[in-house]
């Protein structure tokens, strides 16, 4: 199987639903062991190899071959790991196969950039509609505000004009 892990201060998270434990402590895990290397990291059988012959016994699928791609999004920025398992070992894992994974990687990295940059958009969407939102309200009160201060001059200065036209027509006598 395969999955993609991202990698915290203390803790790997899967970005799965098929497993019940979505994150676990990262140290001694094979995501932890193998994120920041430069490569793709191929371990055929860990049962044969003393660097890993401890983790088929922590694996939710006993699994003996695994196999790690880092998630490189800048030099020297490991986002996680792309893995691969099997409950077989696997003796055969060809260059083209690492290229391959290695390919599968990049994808992988590519998405997640997708799918962030979608979420940054939506959030800018969002608080554009609340710009918007509050600038509409602040319009209105102008308005509001303007007809009222209208209505408020416009009735003194009506009497004002209506007193200073009856003057100007009548003299007043000294």
């Amino acid at each position: 199987y395969a999955q993609v892990t991202l990698v915290g201060r203390d803790r790997c998270h899967y970005l799965t639903r098929t497993v019940a434990q979505r994150s676990f402590p990262r140290g001694g895990s094979f995501t932890d062991r193998c994120f920041a290397l430069p490569d793709v990291t191929i371990v055929p059988d860990a049962l044969a190899d003393a660097r890993y012959a401890d983790l088929p016994a922590h694996s939710l699928h006993g699994a003996r071959f695994y196999g790690a791609a880092p998630l490189w999004i800048a030099p020297h920025l490991s986002l996680g790991a792309l893995s691969i398992y099997d409950s077989k070992p696997h003796p055969e894992f060809s260059d083209a196969e690492r290229a391959h994974f290695r390919r599968l990687s990049t994808l992988v990295v590519n998405e997640l950039k997708r799918q962030r940059g979608l979420r940054d958009l939506k959030k800018r969407e969002e608080a554009l509609t609340r710009a918007r939102d509050a600038a509409n309200a602040a319009n209105q009160a102008k308005t509001a505000f303007l007809a009222t201060m209208s209505h408020e001059i416009r009735t003194p200065l009506n009497g004002v004009l209506g007193m200073a036209q009856v003057m100007a027509a009548d003299p007043l006598p000294p």
